[in-house]
C-alpha cells in the first residue's frame, strides 16, 4: 500500500513541476515563425544587378534617315511649264503623223498627178483606136503599144512586150497601186489601172480601146515617177 502511495505522490509531483515549468516558459519559445535552427533560417539576400554582353556585329545598325527639302514654288512652277511643253510637243508630233497619213493615202488613191495624166490620156482613145499590132493613134494599139504610147507622151520611155514594160516596175498590191499603173496578165495582156478597179487596155482584134472591170488574177506594178 506504501508503495503504490508512494508512487502516486511522486507521480503528482513530477506533474505539477512540469506544468511549472511549462508555464514559466517565455511566450516566444512558440512562436511558429521563428525557427531555433540557425541553418534553415530565412536570410535577406542582395542579387546584384545582372548586364549582359553582345557581340559587336549582333547590335542593331544604325538607321539611316533621308532628309529632304521643301520644295518651291519656283521649282513647281518649272516642273509644271516643262511639262505643259511636253503635252504640246507630243501633240504637235501626232498631228504631224496624222497630216502625213492622210498625205500618204491621198497619193496612193490617186497618184502622183503624172499618173492621172497617163489615164487621162488612155481614156481619150476609149472606142476610137482599134486593136491593131500598132503602136499609136494612126496605127492602132496592141496592148503593149497603147502603154508605150501613153506612157511615153508623158515622158517615160517603155519597151514593147508585157512581160518587158512589167520589168521597168515595182509589183504592188491592189491596196497599194495607183491610178496610172500597169495592170498585167503576166505574158499574155496588159493594160493601165483606173485607180478604182478597173483597166483601160486594148483589147483584142475586131475592138477598140475600153474601159472595164479587172478579171482574174493580174499583178500590180507600180512604175517609178507615175
Amino acid at each position: 500500500m506504501r508503495t503504490g502511495l508512494g508512487f502516486a505522490l511522486v507521480a503528482m509531483t513530477c506533474t505539477v513541476g512540469f506544468s511549472a515549468v511549462m508555464t514559466a516558459a517565455p511566450a516566444a519559445a512558440f512562436t511558429p515563425d521563428q525557427d531555433p535552427n540557425p541553418s534553415t533560417a530565412a536570410v535577406s539576400v542582395q542579387t546584384p544587378a545582372q548586364t549582359m554582353s553582345v557581340a559587336a556585329d549582333t547590335q542593331q545598325t544604325a538607321v539611316a534617315v533621308d532628309t529632304y527639302g521643301a520644295t518651291s514654288q519656283a521649282e513647281l512652277d518649272q516642273k509644271k511649264a516643262a511639262a505643259a511643253a511636253a503635252a504640246a510637243a507630243a501633240a504637235a508630233a501626232a498631228e504631224a503623223a496624222s497630216e502625213n497619213a492622210q498625205a500618204t493615202a491621198s497619193v496612193a488613191s490617186s497618184g502622183t498627178g503624172l499618173g492621172a495624166e497617163i489615164l487621162a490620156l488612155a481614156e481619150t482613145y476609149i472606142g476610137v483606136v482599134p486593136y491593131s499590132t500598132g503602136a499609136s493613134p494612126s496605127e492602132g494599139f496592141e496592148c503593149d503599144g497603147l502603154v508605150q504610147w501613153v506612157y511615153g507622151q508623158n515622158g517615160i520611155s517603155m519597151p514593147r512586150g508585157v512581160d518587158e514594160q512589167a520589168s521597168m516596175g515595182t509589183e504592188v498590191s491592189e491596196s497599194q497601186a495607183v491610178a496610172g499603173d500597169l495592170v498585167v496578165y503576166p505574158g499574155q495582156h496588159i493594160g493601165i489601172y483606173d485607180g478604182d478597179g478597173g483597166i483601160v487596155d486594148s483589147p483584142d482584134w475586131g475592138r477598140y480601146v475600153s474601159h472595164r472591170a479587172i478579171w482574174g488574177s493580174p499583178i500590180f506594178i507600180h512604175v517609178a515617177g507615175v
